[in-house]
C-alpha cells in the first residue's frame, strides 16, 4: 500500500523491531532505514526526513523484544507534515491496552497471538484508521490489493476464541506485571524490560484508562555469559518463539531471531543472552516458583 503511494522510496523503522519487520522492508520494499535509539527518535527522524523522502514509517508499540515505545505524540505530527503514513504494530500490547486512534494511519496486528490464545490458528489484520488525514488516500489502495486468504477452519477458531479475548488480556496483564516485578527485584536478574519501566511516558500516552502493560517480559540473568543457557534449559515452561498463548512460552530471542547477526543486534543494545517470556494464564505463584528455581541453578 505504501509503495503504491510512493514507489521507489524507502521506509523508516522506528525502534529495534521484531526481526522480520525490518527484513521485509529491506527485502520486499525499497529499503528499510533503522533508527533504533528511541531516546533520540524524534531528532533522528527529523534529520532523516530533511535528507530523504520516505514512503512510510513503521514502529511497534511496544517493541519486541526490548518493549520500548516510540513517542507518537512527537512522531505523528512530524510525519504528517511530510505526508508520511505511520504504520504501528500493536501485537504485543493489543488494542485492549492501547488506543492508537489519534496517532497511527495504519495498524498491523496479529490474530494468531492473543486473539486466538492457543497457538492453533493463524490470521492477521490491517486496520485503516478513519481518523487519519491519509485515510481517503490509503483505503482505496488497500482495497485494491486485498485478498481474503483466511482459512475457514482458522476463522471458526478465531470466532470462538475472540469472545474471551478481553477477559484473557486482563488476566495476562495481571500475571505479566506480577512476574515482571518479581524478576526486577530478584538478586540473580541483571535487568528486566517491561513497558511499565521502558519508555514509560511514551507508552502511557497511548495506554487506555483501563489498559495494562501486557504479558511480554524480557530479562537478562546475572553473569549471563556463563549462566543464561543453564537458566533457560532449567526453566520448566514451554519453549517457543510465539507469544500471547494461555500457556507461558520462553525463548532465547536474540539467538532465534538474529543468530547470523548477533554482533549487529548487540550494537543496537540487544544482548545475545536475552530471555523473553510470554506470561500465560497459569497460577502466577506456581510460575514464579519455576522461574526462581531456574534462576538459582548452579
Amino acid at each position: 500500500v505504501v509503495r503504491d503511494r510512493r514507489p521507489g522510496q524507502p521506509t523508516g523503522q522506528l525502534g529495534f523491531p521484531y526481526a522480520d519487520t525490518l527484513k521485509l522492508q529491506q527485502k520486499l520494499g525499497d529499503g528499510g532505514i533503522l533508527l533504533h535509539d528511541l531516546d533520540r527518535i524524534d531528532t533522528e527522524l527529523r534529520l532523516l526526513l530533511e535528507r530523504q523522502p520516505l514512503a512510510a514509517c513503521f514502529c511497534e508499540i511496544p517493541g519486541n523484544p526490548l518493549l520500548g515505545s516510540a513517542d507518537v505524540r512527537k512522531i505523528t505530527p512530524l510525519l504528517r507534515r511530510h505526508g508520511v503514513p505511520l504504520v504501528v504494530d500493536d501485537v504485543v500490547a493489543t488494542a485492549c491496552n492501547i488506543d492508537l486512534g489519534p496517532y497511527a494511519d495504519l495498524i498491523a496486528t496479529s490474530l494468531t497471538k492473543y486473539v486466538v490464545g492457543t497457538g492453533d490458528a493463524m490470521g492477521g489484520a490491517l486496520i485503516l484508521n478513519p481518523r487519519s488525514p491519509l485515510y481517503r488516500d490509503l483505503k482505496p489502495r488497500a482495497q485494491a490489493q486485498h485478498e481474503d486468504l483466511l482459512w475457514g477452519e482458522d476463522a471458526a477458531v478465531l470466532d470462538a476464541h475472540a469472545r474471551t479475548f478481553r477477559d484473557r488480556v486482563d488476566r495476562h496483564n495481571r500475571n505479566g506485571l506480577l512476574i515482571a516485578e518479581r524478576l526486577r527485584s530478584h538478586p540473580l536478574v541483571e535487568r528486566v524490560w517491561y513497558p511499565k519501566w521502558v519508555c514509560r511516558e511514551a507508552y502511557e500516552a497511548v495506554r487506555r484508562a483501563d489498559g495494562g502493560y501486557g504479558s511480554l517480559v524480557t530479562f537478562l540473568p546475572r553473569h549471563a555469559e556463563t549462566r543464561a543457557a543453564r537458566v533457560y534449559d532449567t526453566l520448566a515452561v514451554c519453549k517457543g518463539p510465539s507469544l500471547g498463548t494461555v500457556f507461558t512460552l520462553a525463548c532465547p530471542f536474540t539467538l532465534l531471531a538474529h543468530y547470523n547477526e548477533l554482533n549487529w543486534a548487540e550494537s543496537c543494545g540487544v544482548s545475545r543472552y536475552l530471555m523473553r517470556l510470554s506470561v500465560g494464564l497459569e497460577d502466577p505463584d506456581d510460575l514464579w516458583r519455576r522461574l526462581d528455581t531456574a534462576l538459582h541453578v548452579p
